[in-house]
C-alpha cells in the first residue's frame, strides 16, 4: 500500500542560487528538489543571500517542484561576513507556512532563521528535525556572541527538536554534547547530484593554466578561510619543492572569507607564485570541468563535517586527499580513491600527494569503483528516500 505523500518545510538561511555560500546552501537544495521528484510537497523559506555583493532580487520561486519564499535580510554584510541572517518578517512567515507543513526541517544550528522556525514548530505542534551542516562546531561566530545564542536559543531548539540529522559519526558525537538523545539521531549524509563523466569536458582549466602534457594539477576547492586549510596545503607544496617535487600546479578555488590576502603573502614568501593561482568562485560546472582535469583534489581542512566537492571528485574520477579533521574521512576512505592524513601534519600531507600523483597507473579503475561506492551511498535519490523514512519516523 501506497503511503500518503508528506508536506514538508524547510527552513534555511540560504538555498539556490545561494551557492558561494558552501555546501550547506547546496546540500538543503539537493535534498528539496529530490524530495519533490519523489512527489512530496516541498517548500522552502530562506533569506535573499546570495553572496558578498548581491542578494536575491524575487520574493517567491520555483525551482524543479520546489515552491521556495526568499525574505530580505536586514543586512547582507553581516549574512556574508559573520553568518548573521535576520530576515525581515521572517517569524510571522515561518508562522504561516509551519501550519501548512506535516514536518519541518531546519537547516543550520546558529541562526535566527532557525530559532524563529522550531518556536512557530513548537507553537503550532509540528514535529521538527535538524540539520546542522557542521555549524555545531565552535567555530565562525565569536565566543561571546556565541555563548549568548546558544544559552538564549540553542538549547531550547535542542531540547524540543524531534530528531537530528547527523553527517557523520563526529556530528554525531556533537549532537549528544549538546544534549541531544542518541534515540534522536540519525546519519542522513548530504545528497550528492553527479553529472554523467562523459558529459563533462576536459582540458580547458589546463589549458588557462598553461599546464602540459602530464604535469600533475592539484586543486583546492572551499571559501578562504582558517577552518578550510589552504596554508597547510601552501607549506605542503613548498615541502615538495624542497624534495625535488616540483613538476606541478595548484589551482585554488573558492570565495574570499578574509583569508585570501594573507594567502596569496604566504605563497610569495614559499616561493609558489609561479605554480599556485587563485582563481575565485566557480559555478558547478566549471567545478565538475575542473575536477575533470585535476589529478588530485586536496582538503587540508581544520574541521569540515562534510565537504560536498570531495563526494564529487570521487564520483567524476579525481582521487581526494583529505585531513583527518574532516567528518567524513573514515568513510570516504573505503571508496579507494582517498588518502587521509592527521589534521595539520604538513609533512604528512605532502607525503600523502605524492603517493596519490604516483599511482596515476590504474587511476581508471579506481575511479570507477569510487564512483559506483559514491552513487550507492550519496545519490540525491537514495539520500532523499533516506530522509523520508526518517521523517515518517517522528510524525
Amino acid at each position: 500500500m501506497e503511503q500518503t505523500k508528506l508536506s514538508i518545510l524547510h527552513v534555511t538561511p540560504y538555498f539556490a542560487p545561494a551557492f558561494a555560500y558552501g555546501g550547506s546552501p547546496a546540500a538543503a537544495t539537493t535534498l528539496a528538489i529530490a524530495q519533490a521528484a519523489l512527489g512530496h510537497t516541498v517548500r522552502v523559506l530562506t533569506s535573499d543571500a546570495l553572496d558578498a555583493h548581491s542578494r536575491v532580487e524575487i520574493e517567491r520561486d520555483e525551482i524543479q517542484g520546489v515552491q521556495v519564499r526568499y525574505l530580505p535580510n536586514r543586512s547582507n554584510r553581516l549574512a556574508w561576513k559573520h553568518k548573521l541572517f535576520a530576515p525581515r518578517d521572517f517569524s510571522v512567515a515561518a508562522e504561516q507556512m509551519v501550519d501548512a507543513a506535516d514536518i519541518v526541517h531546519i537547516h543550520e544550528f546558529r541562526s535566527f532563521t532557525s530559532y524563529w522556525a522550531a518556536t512557530a514548530a513548537r507553537a503550532a505542534n509540528k514535529p521538527y528535525v535538524l540539520s546542522a551542516h557542521g555549524s555545531l562546531a565552535r567555530l565562525g561566530i565569536s565566543g561571546r556572541l556565541r555563548t549568548i545564542l546558544d544559552k538564549t536559543y540553542g538549547r531550547r531548539l535542542i531540547r524540543h527538536c524531534q530528531g537530528f540529522c547527523a553527517l557523520s559519526s563526529l556530528e554525531t558525537d556533537l549532537f549528544k554534547k549538546y544534549g541531544a538523545g542518541s534515540d534522536r539521531i540519525v546519519q542522513l549524509p548530504n545528497a550528492v547530484d553527479l553529472p554523467d563523466i562523459d558529459s563533462i569536458d576536459k582540458g580547458d582549466l589546463r589549458c588557462d593554466l598553461g599546464i602540459d602534457g602530464d604535469q600533475p594539477l592539484i586543486l583546492f576547492i572551499g571559501r578562504l578561510n582558517q577552518v578550510k586549510g589552504v596554508d597547510l596545503l601552501l607549506q605542503a607544496g613548498a615541502r615538495l619543492l624542497q624534495q625535488n617535487q616540483s613538476a606541478w600546479k595548484m589551482a585554488v578555488i573558492g570565495p574570499d572569507d578574509g583569508r585570501k590576502s594573507s594567502l596569496i603573502a604566504l605563497c610569495s614568501k614559499l616561493g609558489l607564485n609561479e605554480r599556485v593561482a587563485f582563481l575565485g568562485y566557480f559555478e558547478k560546472q566549471r567545478i565538475w570541468t575542473a575536477l575533470r582535469d585535476a589529478d588530485l583534489l586536496v582538503l587540508p581542512s581544520r574541521y569540515d563535517a562534510f565537504p560536498i566537492c570531495a563526494i564529487e571528485a570521487l564520483g567524476l574520477g579525481c582521487p581526494v586527499v583529505v585531513s583527518s579533521a574532516v567528518g567524513i574521512h573514515h568513510e570516504i576512505a573505503k571508496s579507494g580513491n582517498c588518502g587521509v592524513f592527521r589534521s595539520g601534519d604538513i609533512d604528512g600531507l605532502a607525503q600523502e600527494i605524492v603517493s596519490v600523483i604516483a599511482q596515476r597507473e590504474d587511476r581508471a579503475q579506481r575511479a570507477q569503483r569510487a564512483r559506483d561506492w559514491i552513487v550507492e551511498r550519496y545519490s540525491s535519490a537514495a539520500v532523499a528516500q533516506r530522509s523520508i523514512e526518517l521523517y515518517r519516523k517522528f510524525l
